[in-house]
């Protein structure tokens, strides 16, 4: 009798929870993991290649060539009067940095508006063009993760929101928000179009770089690279119930056993 009434709650919560789940836009999308590089074009220098991930040696990373370099790609695009969000990681080796990475639709030209720029010895200082102060210190030899939330409307002054976690930042923390609409970041003139290029410049370090994302449909300050390991709060809820009723299941089938058992001893007595 229990099991039954159970059984009609499960179906009554699944109904539930099916019926009032947000629907789910599009999530990030991997643009590039570096187990192979052969989509990315060499402007100037070094090409980018791929080598071991130090911290975990069954991982693949790319890194670019020390000294003065260039290296850029297509991705999917952040299209013009949309928002959208960028995700990678990066780690910084020992030394002195003087690195950054560029976001725009230019890459020939090297127009890239959104850009975030690393100098100096460890700690080594973060910037978001346009730069003025730094948005943070970063280690040496710490994987970070970088989310850029990108505002490309039109009806609204153009700018990008940073935020950083890795290190001493041990949860997600804004950096700031920067406005592009008036700035050319590497290049010579502002953005025009769409977001659908990725570009890494580098001067005198060899930083590595992981993990490249896009969410084209708007902000998403979720790190991908966790999402396929956590579940959805509705699929936690639903497995809870599944679990209670794995359990009320045992629990009914011995008491049944039970009864039996006390039955039959009572006929065998009689």
């Amino acid at each position: 009798m229990m099991y039954s009434t159970f059984l009609r709650i499960l179906a009554i919560a699944c109904a539930v929870f099916l019926g009032q789940a947000a629907p789910v836009r599009a999530a990030f999308v991997l643009q590039e993991n570096f187990d192979d590089v052969s989509d990315w074009t060499n402007h100037s220098g070094g090409a980018l290649s791929v080598t071991t991930d130090p911290a975990d040696a069954g991982n693949s990373v790319g890194t670019n060539a020390a000294g003065s370099t260039r290296n850029s790609r297509s991705i999917t695009a952040i299209a013009n009067d949309t928002i959208g969000t960028i995700f990678f990681r990066f780690r910084l080796p020992a030394g002195a940095q003087d690195f950054g990475f560029g976001f725009g639709d230019a890459p020939a030209n090297n127009q890239l508006p959104v850009t975030v720029f690393a100098s100096g010895t460890s700690p080594t200082d973060l910037f978001m063009y346009p730069f003025s102060s730094s948005q943070a210190s970063l280690a040496s030899d710490v994987w970070y993760s970088l989310w850029l939330v990108v505002d490309n409307r039109d009806a609204t002054p153009d700018e990008y929101t940073g935020y950083l976690q890795g290190g001493a930042f041990t949860s997600q923390t804004l950096l700031a928000t920067k406005n592009f609409s008036n700035t050319t970041g590497f290049g010579t003139s502002v953005l025009n179009g769409p977001i659908d290029t990725v570009q890494f410049r580098e001067f005198n370090a060899s930083l590595l770089i992981d993990d490249l994302y896009i969410d084209a449909t708007g902000e998403n300050l979720a790190n991908p690279t966790l999402l396929a390991a956590v579940p959805e709060p509705s699929t936690l809820s639903l497995l809870a119930l599944a679990q209670f009723g794995l359990a009320l299941r045992r629990r009914s089938a011995s008491g049944r056993r039970s009864a039996r058992t006390c039955l039959a001893r009572r006929q065998f007595v009689n």
